[in-house]
């Protein structure tokens, strides 16, 4: 059966709901703005996407990654991407964050903690989006383990360079942009 692209009004209130049920369980931590989301250009380099943490806060950031793919064979072998979630979470309230989550750590200053927090938080994030895509009809999407950096990644992230738009997500905490999340996915078939 032939891809078949998803709404995009779809795609976004699918992700707009995972993140917004993930961020429920901060309890007592109020957000002090509207999230906003806005449908932006990707901007890529050499057929990847580029990313880049100064470009969403003032100050650094961790970031992690999930690609999807049809097929594990597919992801051994970077091959026929089919999507990227991005998760930038600011370094000043990265720790607030992940208390409120509920996420071991032992320090907010230890960057290697700080990052794997961000790649769980990812990982909730991006295995949410890719089970209620398969709620709606569509096949089952697997995904990469979360890949973890700080404030960008060089070599940039796969992704189906078929796809010109992907939407952006960010949420506000402590009077600031604490979290951004972005989300790029091209066709993919429906359940047979």
């Amino acid at each position: 059966m032939p891809d078949k692209n998803i709404d995009p009004q779809v795609v976004m209130t699918t992700m707009m709901g995972v993140i917004e049920s993930t961020l429920a369980q901060m309890s007592g931590v109020p957000a002090t703005d509207t999230p906003k989301v806005e449908e932006k250009d990707i901007v890529e380099y050499d057929g990847k996407l580029r990313v880049n943490g100064v470009t969403k806060f003032d100050s650094p950031s961790y970031i992690s990654v999930v690609n999807y793919y049809l097929t594990p064979a597919d992801m051994e072998r970077h091959k026929a991407v089919k999507g990227a979630a991005i998760v930038y979470i600011d370094v000043e309230n990265a720790g607030k964050l992940f208390k409120a989550l509920k996420f071991p750590f032992n320090d907010d200053e230890d960057d290697a903690s700080m990052k794997d927090c961000c790649g769980e938080f990812c990982n909730l994030i991006g295995g949410g989006f890719k089970n209620e895509v398969a709620n709606l009809g569509y096949v089952n999407l697997i995904m990469s383990p979360p890949r973890n950096y700080r404030s960008y990644i060089t070599e940039g992230v796969e992704y189906s360079t078929d796809q010109k738009k992907l939407f952006e997500f960010s949420f506000f905490y402590w009077k600031r942009k604490a979290i951004v999340v972005e989300l790029t996915l091209a066709g993919i078939p429906m359940k047979r």
